[in-house]
This record gives structure tokens, sequence and C-alpha cells, in this order.
């Protein structure tokens, strides 16, 4: 978790580095969950920039620990290379149908990402670091 956590802030550092002009617009405040925490200026950041979007119900989860699935779209999207996964379908049995299953297979085929020795990338499994 941590280091999920620091690659989402140093992230968002580099992005800090930028000049943006933010405003108070529904896509980026609409994180009620983020209010008040250390990480609110990055989330704002990244949803502006559209590499995170939060779920369905208007929240972001802070807490929520990330999945290989969703750290495979984040990477992908954070590179500005989300439209070069279309078409693309993993080598991997457990992600053939899952959702972020062109991730994944963009984020393999760079090398960026690896799945287990047994052939398997275990989607929702939390993210590790080796």
């Amino acid at each position: 978790m941590r280091k999920v956590l620091s690659f989402v802030l140093v992230l968002s550092l580099i992005l800090g580095s930028f000049s943006f002009a933010f405003g108070a617009d529904a896509k980026t405040d609409r994180f009620s969950d983020v209010a008040g925490l250390e990480c609110e200026g990055a989330v704002k950041v990244l949803a502006e920039l559209g590499v995170v979007n939060g779920y369905t119900d208007g929240t972001y989860r802070p807490e929520k620990v990330v999945t290989r699935a969703e750290m495979a779209k984040l990477i992908v999207v954070a590179l500005g290379l989300e439209d070069y996964v279309k078409g693309m379908y993993p080598n991997f049995n457990d992600a053939k149908g899952h959702w972020a299953q062109n991730f994944i297979a963009y984020a393999a085929s760079l090398g960026i990402i690896e799945g287990y020795p047994d052939g398997t990338f275990r989607p929702n499994n939390t993210v590790t670091y080796q």
C-alpha cells in the first residue's frame, strides 16, 4: 500500500511541476471522501488529467488497496497510452474477459508488468513489489 501511495504522490509531484489551471468542477470535486486528506491535491490533479476517475458512486476510496488490474490501467493511462490498448488481448487465461484485459495485455507487452510463473496474472490480487 505504501508503494502505491508513493507512486501516486511521486506522479503528482512530477505533474505538479507543470502549470495547470484547475477550476472547481464536478469531475475533480466529486470525491467527498478525499476532502481534507493529504492525498486530496494529488487525486484532484490525477482526476483532472483523466488518470483516475473513481467509482460510480462518486467516491475515490483512498483507503482501498489497488489491484493488479487497476495498477495496469493507471500506468497505461498515466503514460498517455490508453489509445493503444484497443484490440490487445492478454496471454493470461485468468485475465481474459476481465474489465482491464486490454490494459493488462498492453502493459505486459511493454514489459511494465508481469504474470506469475504459472502463467496467470491474478488481476484481482493486490499490487506487490518484488
